[in-house]
């Protein structure tokens, strides 16, 4: 089974995927972002934190399953 958190700023993404990593047997995919870190973060758990170079290079090696501009930051997530 795939679940997907998906919702606009604010809505408690957050605070949902915080809760289902708690569950056992839950493989938690963590999204690729070009956006700055900001200060509770974890990199590698909240997200992994890169430029947009490395970024760009990475969706022209075909790195990513799906990736999307928002808000002036690239988001993906990793194969």
């Amino acid at each position: 089974m795939i679940i997907v958190i998906s919702g606009p700023s604010g809505a408690g993404k957050t605070t949902i995927t915080r809760k289902l990593r708690k569950l056992e047997d839950i493989f938690y995919s963590v999204s690729v972002t070009t956006r700055p870190k900001r200060e509770n973060e974890v990199e590698g758990f909240d997200y992994r934190f890169v430029d947009e170079e490395t970024f760009k290079k990475w969706v022209d090696e075909g790195k990513f399953l799906e990736y999307a501009p928002v808000y002036g930051n690239y988001y993906g997530t990793l194969k």
